[in-house]
């Protein structure tokens, strides 16, 4: 059970992303990190190793056209710095991916469909199988449905001008305001829960 925040638009509220940063931080305590850009520039990537109860010194860039962020419960892999989301897609151009769920048999679902994958983490999987489906969201969870069956997903990725949001089985909430839109895995003010099921997509 993993969080996930953020938003894109014009000039965030600064409060309001930190109010869903630590609304997140009550469903993955193991690991944060965001993915963040400044208008006109590209993604960069901070993450941090964190212990229940202990949220770190978070700075957060004052003015991002775009934020993704995740609070980590980590399920697999090693717990290492580079298993925190967002994942770094070795793409072009560069895609951050954060998932909340689990992909049984990761390894497994790896070989049989080609991904090449990175790390030992098994959201890293989900997001490369994304990829290979021409960002298809919903062919992307039919393949995983085909491997492991019906289970809880929530997931988003981004480019420095693009965000893609899904909830399958697992909740978003996604708020609209004058400076933009607002995400995260628990509900908050003036927020409505993503049907199960669908996918958003907003570029700036």
């Amino acid at each position: 059970m993993c969080g996930l925040f953020g938003f894109i638009g014009i000039v965030p509220d600064i409060a309001l992303l930190l109010t869903l940063l630590r609304l997140a931080r009550t469903r993955g305590p193991d690991a944060l990190g965001i993915a963040s850009a400044l208008p006109g520039r590209e993604l960069v990537w901070q993450h941090w190793l964190t212990r229940p109860g202990k949220t770190p010194s978070v700075t957060l860039p004052r003015a991002p056209a775009l934020l993704l962020g995740h609070a980590r419960l980590a399920t697999s892999g090693h717990g290492a710095l580079a298993e925190t989301h967002p994942l770094r897609l070795r793409v072009e151009p560069p895609v951050a991916f954060a998932h909340n769920g689990t992909v049984y048999r990761h390894e497994a679902l790896a070989l049989e469909t080609g991904v090449q994958c990175e790390t030992s983490c098994d959201s890293e999987v989900l997001g490369q199988l994304w990829q290979q489906s021409g960002k298809d969201v919903t062919l992307t969870m039919q393949r995983l449905e085909t491997s492991q069956g019906v289970t809880p997903h929530a997931w988003g990725a981004a480019t420095a001008q693009q965000v893609w949001l899904a909830s399958w089985g697992q909740p978003l909430y996604v708020a609209a305001r004058e400076e933009g839109r607002y995400w995260c895995s628990r509900r908050f003010p003036e927020s409505t829960a993503l049907s199960a099921g669908t996918f958003v997509s907003w570029s700036l």
